[in-house]
């Protein structure tokens, strides 16, 4: 009687389970194909005006943590939207972000002297820029000399233009973290990405060889991932726009990562 009677509790309790589990699928819908908590990318590396695909988050979520990433050349602002839906049909907008870059290199044009910069061997001042003849030194900058100090761990993204190139490609390094981008072939400008994961280490760009030679100017860094917060806003579905964006070339490429969460 005694096994009768378990058998049959654990019969109630799979069944409740079951109606339970038909209840959720009747309220949620389908299972997602994405974890709610997952780190979405919405916008990838775009450079034209749009909205990207749909992520559905497989229930309704209030909370998302949002990351903008800039690549290519630096842009004087870009603006992103990220838009949410109950129903994958009306789209609202969750919230408008401005990213504006801010310039952490002190006289990046050598506009009149190579001011905030030191020359190693080899490179000297010119026409509001430095070249780069024979020698083995470094171009740097110290961190005590940008226009603001960076901290370890933050992510970057660099400009150079190079002109009357005949040979070398620059190294970057900056606060414990080497910068990795493309390599110089020929006369243009040129961008680098780089986190720094120390308190302390100059901005140095160092030559392949000692027979490298070229021009270097314009050099711009800026911070290439700017955050911000969504709350309150529950939506099932989420997509990120791109909508405008000034100055910076068409290689300005635009990434929007989104993590949601919160019930």
């Amino acid at each position: 009687m005694k096994k009768i009677v378990i058998i049959a509790t654990v019969m109630v309790m799979l069944m409740a389970g079951l109606s339970h589990a038909e209840f959720l699928r009747t309220v949620y819908g389908t299972p997602p194909n994405t974890n709610p908590e997952a780190n979405n990318t919405l916008l990838n590396a775009v450079t034209a005006i749009g909205d990207s695909t749909a992520v559905d988050l497989g229930m309704t979520v209030q909370q998302h943590s949002c990351s903008v990433v800039l690549a290519g050349t630096i842009p004087t602002n870009v603006v992103v939207k990220l838009k949410g839906s109950l129903d994958n049909t009306t789209w609202l907008d969750l919230a408008t972000h401005t990213v504006t870059p801010t310039e952490y290199i002190t006289n990046g044009t050598f506009t009149g002297a190579a001011t905030g910069w030191t020359l190693g061997a080899g490179w000297a001042y010119g026409t509001n820029n430095v070249a780069k003849t024979a020698g083995t030194g470094t171009l740097s900058q110290a961190v005590a000399s940008l226009a603001t100090t960076p901290a370890s761990g933050e992510k970057f993204l660099v400009n150079f233009t190079i002109s009357g190139w005949s040979k070398g490609s620059p190294a970057l390094t900056f606060m414990g973290g080497t910068g990795s981008g493309t390599t110089v072939t020929a006369d243009g400008t040129y961008n680098r990405t780089i986190t720094t994961s120390s308190a302390s280490g100059a901005f140095t760009f160092t030559p392949s060889a000692s027979d490298d030679a070229y021009t270097m100017d314009d050099v711009k860094m800026v911070r290439n991932e700017d955050g911000f917060h969504v709350v309150n806003k529950p939506v099932r579905y989420i997509k990120g726009s791109y909508t405008s964006k000034s100055g910076g070339g068409t290689d300005t490429t635009v990434t929007l990562y989104c993590t949601s969460g919160g019930n």
